[in-house]
């Protein structure tokens, strides 16, 4: 909760009733987050669906190509081990 209410996320404060307790409040920064969250896994749920409709021979296909493309981008940023 102190971490959510250090970013705004969440507003606290204390019960009127209980002084143990504390009232949550979700902050419209909190609501925004929580439905940018909501809309990525709408995404991520679509996307995987219709990668399960291709082929299986194709999937294979495509996933060899995505990571040897992926390799390719990344041989410029990994880090060069010298010896000497």
């Amino acid at each position: 909760m102190r971490r959510l209410s250090a970013v705004a996320m969440i507003e606290r404060r204390q019960s009127p009733d209980d002084k143990r307790a504390q009232l949550l409040t979700i902050t419209p920064t909190g609501i925004e987050a929580v439905r940018s969250v909501a809309h990525a896994i709408e995404n991520d749920a679509s996307f995987i669906s219709w990668f399960r409709r291709i082929p299986d021979k194709d999937r294979e296909a495509l996933a060899r190509i995505l990571g040897d493309f992926h390799a390719f981008l990344n041989r410029g940023f990994l880090p060069v081990t010298r010896r000497g």
